[in-house]
């Protein structure tokens, strides 16, 4: 993994780029990885390993609704 990420940027880029998937309900940053949070495994398995050169962690949430 490059040291020399920048997460910010990963992370918007993710929201423009995996924000339409099936399943896919947020974003996050945990250290050097990109946390993105999905309602099942199912959606979590469709995702890359990587992206944008940064690991991908996936958080399984269920449904997330604004209140």
């Amino acid at each position: 993994m490059d040291t020399n990420l920048d997460m910010a940027s990963i992370k918007a880029a993710a929201k423009r780029e995996l924000h339409g998937l099936d399943g896919v309900e947020g974003f996050g940053i945990r250290d050097r990885s990109l946390r993105v949070y999905v309602r099942d495994a199912e959606a979590g398995r469709r995702l890359p390993r990587t992206f944008h050169g940064a690991d991908v962690e996936c958080v399984v949430t269920g449904d997330i609704r604004a209140r």
